[in-house]
């Protein structure tokens, strides 16, 4: 019923139920499920303990760790005898095993010398000397007389990450010469120390197995930079250097920014508020940069509003006209046109049309007819300024009944007798009969 409940050799079975194990009060019955269950190797109680099937060898025990662990340290308090060879291994996915360090009375048996010597800081060897302890049996990573780094364990990223598990596993491969009666392996307890969790020097504090990341570190190891903090490389803390993420500047127009190696700094990703650039500080095409406006507004780049029928190109305008790094917006604008827009026709000119490659026509006003002798026409009519008594879009002809077009003050009004003046007197015209 309870495959892990069995009775040692040593304690045979007194009834059909129970194993005899004086004094009578403690017998348990030998299938129920609290007698040597496995759970018993981590229940914190070192009276309980679990114990393997007799004389079965190799035995496996796999323990979870609830997450990502500096295991510095195991100590294996062992009911039974010690193993004559074991092996404790670590994992950081637990399906992959690698070893932390091999027992045995003659290292031998895994093609190993005793007692050999550590000589980089992940090295494994084999060791006897567990054999003359108590029942008890302790591995360290920090082992300063025998392991090199080991003082320097927190500037040392590789023994950090040899130091790393989720799972521990203890294999037993064979008894001592003493067990000729309990060829089983008994453990009381299995105890870990180290760090409650692995956060790459980024957090003081943890939450269970996750990290309460700093130094703007984000992630269950704060193994990475958060969003907006990669103008540098991300790098683990150490104890002479906290290795702090580095905002990027991105002039408050971006979230996010990544670290690009060729340039060697932060480069912002997706900018907002129609913004462009490393460090979104310039303003998109068709935008312009208005003067007076804080870089870091979400008004900071404005639309050029360039009028299609007079611009040069598709709208956009110019940029980068400034000491202070503002834009003037300038639309750049046909032959003819003016203004920041490009929405009105040069003086002496009119009609502004997107057909006219100029923008506008001349106005071609007859200067004689007009005041001032000016050729400047109004700019959507193309109507010229005349002077007094002075008709036609150009101002080319007297009124009917006037004469004199080139005088300063107008046309004058012809004689009474005249229908029509010719000029150059009020009586050179065509008589009425």
């Amino acid at each position: 019923i309870q495959p892990e409940c069995r009775c040692p050799p040593s304690h045979p079975i007194a009834l059909e139920y129970e194993c005899k194990d004086p004094p009578e009060t403690d017998r348990i019955p030998r299938f129920n499920s609290d007698a040597h269950n496995v759970a018993y190797i981590n229940d914190g109680n070192s009276n309980s303990w679990w114990q393997s099937s007799n004389r079965e060898a190799p035995v496996n025990i796999t323990i979870s760790l609830g997450g990502l662990r500096a295991a510095l340290v195991v100590v294996m308090q062992f009911q039974s005898l010690l193993p004559r060879a074991m092996i404790l291994y670590y994992s950081t996915d637990g399906e992959s095993f690698s070893p932390r360090q091999y027992y045995a009375a003659d290292c031998s048996i895994f093609g190993l010398p005793n007692n050999g010597l550590l000589r980089t800081a992940t090295d494994v060897n084999c060791v006897t000397s567990f054999m003359s302890r108590d029942r008890f049996v302790e591995f360290r990573v920090l082992d300063v007389g025998n392991r090199p780094g080991a003082r320097d364990y927190f500037l040392n990223p590789e023994l950090q990450a040899f130091a790393q598990a989720t799972h521990v596993r203890l294999e037993f491969l064979s008894w001592t010469t003493d067990q000729i009666l309990d060829q089983y392996f008994g453990i009381r307890e299995v105890n870990v120390y180290g760090q409650a969790c692995v956060c790459s020097g980024h957090a003081s504090t943890c939450r269970g197995a996750s990290c309460v990341c700093e130094h703007n570190t984000t992630g269950t190891r704060c193994d990475q930079c958060l969003p907006l903090f990669n103008n540098e490389p991300w790098a683990p803390g150490t104890i002479t250097s906290a290795n702090t993420c580095e905002m990027c500047e991105c002039n408050g127009h971006a979230a996010s920014c990544m670290f690009n190696a060729t340039i060697g700094t932060g480069v912002c990703v997706g900018c907002t508020d129609n913004t462009r650039g490393m460090r979104c500080e310039f303003c998109q095409d068709f935008f312009y940069r208005s003067p007076g406006v804080p870089l870091d507004s979400p008004n900071v780049c404005q639309p050029c509003g360039c009028l299609s029928a007079g611009v040069t190109d598709g709208g956009d305008c110019q940029r980068g006209d400034n000491m202070d790094g503002t834009d003037s917006g300038q639309c750049n604008c046909k032959n003819f046109v003016t203004g920041q827009n490009c929405s009105q026709c040069l003086s002496g000119h009119f009609n502004l049309s997107s057909s006219n490659q100029d923008g506008c026509e001349v106005c071609q006003c007859n200067t004689a007819g007009t005041v001032a002798s000016s050729n400047i026409c109004d700019m959507v009519t193309g109507q010229c300024p005349c002077k007094a008594n002075v008709v036609g879009l150009r101002c080319s002809t007297c009124a009917l009944g006037h004469y004199g077009i080139e005088r300063d003050g107008g046309c004058l009004l012809c004689d009474g007798q005249c229908v029509e003046c010719t000029g150059p007197g009020p009586t050179s015209c065509e008589v009425s009969e």
